[in-house]
């Protein structure tokens, strides 16, 4: 989904794109083999511009900036694009800013490339 600004209530457009995922055994919080390819034509497949993206998951996995899924997208992207990576569950070691929702008790973990965090 693309938004033009953060404080949009619904998106300004949609885009579904059918990939091939190569055939390649799960590993746990290893997104970055296979979602990657997926994410990349959905982007392309945009018409409008994109300057930052937000996904579910990790860019960094720890203080040494271990790269999660969205530091190998954000290399895929040339380093181009702000990525944020939203998380639900703490990753060990993880050096993310933890954001409350509401009077939520249970921190999302915010992590980022091209932006100051």
């Amino acid at each position: 989904m693309v938004f033009c600004d953060w404080l949009d209530q619904s998106p300004t457009d949609e885009v579904v794109v059918r990939t091939e995922i190569e055939s390649e055994t799960y590993v746990p919080g290893a997104f970055f083999r296979r979602e990657p390819p997926c994410l990349l034509a959905a982007i392309e497949a945009t018409t409008l511009p994109i300057d930052t993206i937000v996904i579910d998951g990790y860019v960094w996995l720890d203080a040494n900036q271990r790269k999660g899924l969205g530091a190998h997208l954000y290399d895929a992207l040339d380093q181009k694009i702000t990525l944020i990576g939203v998380a639900k569950k703490y990753f060990k070691d993880c050096d993310a800013v933890e954001v409350y929702r509401g009077e939520s008790k249970k921190p999302l973990y915010v992590t980022a490339a091209g932006i100051d965090q």
